[in-house]
């Protein structure tokens, strides 16, 4: 009898598989919940370890750090287990996994060439565009018109 190609995975491990990724979620939003300003505005740094901390580095930065960090063991677990590249030849994941960084310089190269130079090529171009939100304006516009009727018209759905 012919082998079936593939592999199986125990209860178990499809268990803490997701265990863990719904762990591992739950902890990204929970970290991301935590106010770090009144950290980050302590006059006095040894106060406690977060305010040494907030004149050290960015505590915005470091959360988004963290939050990322979480975000990419996440995308590891996914990967190994549950796409099943734990269980492929090693050198498959390696050409794949390495060939990744010339286009992530090339995504890095072209985002920070058109901030960086924004502005550079076209002398006329001296200011920050300012964008206006059109949800913003059209919520403001419906609340004069209803401000303008006195407040009793219903919403309009459209």
């Amino acid at each position: 009898m012919m082998e079936q190609p593939g592999h199986t995975y125990s209860f178990r491990t499809l268990v803490a598989t997701y265990v863990s990724l719904i762990f591992l979620a739950a902890l990204m939003v929970g970290i991301s919940r935590i106010d770090v300003n009144p950290w980050s505005a302590c006059p006095d740094p040894s106060e406690n370890f977060l305010c040494g901390l907030a004149h050290v580095f960015d505590l915005h930065t470091v959360k988004t750090a963290v939050i990322l960090g979480i975000a990419l063991v996440m995308g590891v677990i996914t990967a190994l287990i549950l796409m099943g590249l734990a269980f492929e030849k090693k050198l498959i994941n390696a050409v794949v996994f390495l060939s990744n960084f010339p286009f992530l310089a090339i995504f890095l190269t072209f985002t920070w060439a058109d901030h960086a130079f924004r502005g550079e090529t076209d002398h006329a171009f001296t200011e920050q565009i300012n964008w206006e939100s059109p949800v913003t304006k059209m919520n403001e516009m419906e609340a004069a018109k209803d401000s303008a009727a006195g407040g009793a018209s219903a919403p309009s759905h459209h």
